[in-house]
This record gives structure tokens, sequence and C-alpha cells, in this order.
């Protein structure tokens, strides 16, 4: 066989290898939407149609992004940032207590929305929270005073990642490493976190 034939049929090889790996998604490329093997603990699941992820590789396209479960992922519309108040003495009975509000569409505010409520020693306090007979206000309830951490998480207030009531998720390297529930950006999850696509 004359030498540039048998360059032809190495290069045509080669790219035909190219073309094989570029199909299949190649290593370290993104995952698709039907990813499977995703881990919970008892109790929890994904919304429907929802697409479970551990991180960004797991999402279907480059351009969406996985976020962990509970996770604010911004609003579809612009939030209501009007502020009503500053402070308490600028609110009156009934409603002398001046409240931010940090949920749902709000958390995108640069400053919060507020509003006159209710002390809590009369409208009571969500569940997971306490009321504070000083200022009015509710706050979560510390994992030491019997806010009860989720699994694969210990309670201790002290530490950086610790959350609103104290409790710090294990850290892990796969599903395994977990009581229950799924490795998500390296810590331990009751679900998967969920893709979501980028804002445009």
């Amino acid at each position: 066989m004359r030498p540039s034939a048998r360059r032809c049929r190495v290069h045509a090889a080669v790219l035909l290898a190219v073309v094989l790996v570029a199909s299949c998604g190649g290593s370290g490329g993104r995952g698709d939407s039907g990813v499977t093997g995703f881990s919970f603990c008892p109790g929890f699941a994904l919304p429907a149609g929802a697409v479970p992820c551990r991180g960004d590789a797991d999402c279907p396209t480059e351009a969406a992004f996985c976020i962990r479960p509970g996770e604010f992922a911004g609003c579809g519309a612009p939030p209501d940032c009007t502020r009503l108040c500053e402070s308490d003495p600028d609110c009156t009975s009934p409603t002398p207590v001046c409240l931010e509000d940090r949920t749902g569409c709000e958390q995108a505010c640069f400053m919060p929305p507020t509003a006159c409520v209710a002390s809590c020693t009369i409208s009571g306090c969500a569940t997971g929270e306490q009321c504070d007979d000083v200022s009015g206000r509710c706050s979560p309830t510390p994992c030491e005073l019997g806010w009860a951490c989720p699994p694969s998480a210990i309670c201790d207030s002290g530490f950086f990642t610790a959350d609103a009531h104290g409790c710090v998720r294990r850290t892990c390297m796969a599903d395994a490493d977990c009581d229950c529930g799924t490795c998500v950006f390296g810590a331990c999850w009751e679900l998967p976190g969920q893709c979501m696509p980028a804002a445009a």
C-alpha cells in the first residue's frame, strides 16, 4: 500500500472517532434531561417535569444551571420592592412592627420591601419560627431549641455554613456519603437540585 493511501485511511479513522465521541457527548460534557439514578429521602419529591441535577454538568444545555433544593432562582417578573416604613416608629397600632419581606420574588430586591404588621405576640409565627416578645418579630427556631435538622445534617449554629436554624449539612463526594438523598454541589440534600434556564 502506498504511504499516501495509508495516511488517508488513518486520517479517516481519526475523523470517525472524533465524530463518534462528539455524538455521544464525550468526557466531561453536559448530561441530558433524562438523567436517572438520583436518590431521595422518604417523603421528598421534585415538582412534576423538573430536571434533577447534582451540579451544572447534569443540566441539558450550557444555557441551564443547577440550583440547590430551596435555592432562590429568580422570578419572571420584576418584584414589588416598595418600602412602606423604615423602622417601628413609622408604624402605629394595631400594626406597630416594621417588617422586611425577604421571601419569594422579593429576594431579588436590592432593598427588601417593608410593611407595618401586627406583633407576633398577637399574629403568631409560621412553623419553624419563634416569637421575640420584645421586638414583636418572628425568627427561625434554633436547632438548639428544638428545631430538627434534616438527615445528613448536624446542629452547629456556630459553623460558617450553618443555615438559619443552625443546621450544617454533611459534605459529600457521592450520594452514598449521605444518610439518604442526593449529593448536590458537595453537600447532602434530601432530594436532587433542579436545572433552571439562565436568565435571558
